[in-house]
């Protein structure tokens, strides 16, 4: 069972926040691991995951534009990068999907949310301890 770990309010810590979900590891190692407290780039999000061993893919995947996706459908584990806003203002969000259930370090309801790609996790390894 995955502990739901909240980023502090205003900050850019999803990606860091959705690591130390998946990893089992608190938001403060998952940080030093990242090396700030900035937002998460795919690249540095890759070699996170790639060092924890939780991820052996090589990039992310999009979803495919005009077909609607399911939770229930693969991937089962995933980094899953959505996006919200008014076009033109759009913003990007990292979130952590865990055998079907969502994990959101910063909830909003905000309208013209989308899911638009992932860093699927189905081949992951032990984690480290």
């Amino acid at each position: 069972m995955i502990k739901l770990i909240l980023q502090p309010p205003s900050s850019s810590l999803c990606g860091q926040a959705c690591v130390a979900m998946a990893a089992g590891i608190t938001l403060e190692e998952s940080i030093r691991v990242f090396g700030h407290k900035h937002k998460t780039k795919t690249k540095e999000l890759i070699r996170v995951l790639r060092s924890r061993h939780i991820f052996t893919g090589d990039k992310l995947k999009r979803f495919p534009q005009y077909t609607a996706w399911s939770f229930s459908l693969n991937p089962h584990r995933a980094i899953i990068k959505e996006i919200y806003g008014p076009i033109r203002k759009r913003k990007s969000h990292w979130i952590l999907l865990w055998d079907g259930h969502i994990y959101d370090p910063d909830p909003h309801d905000i309208p013209g949310t989308k899911y638009s790609s992932y860093l699927g996790m189905d081949k992951i390894t032990e984690v480290p301890t």
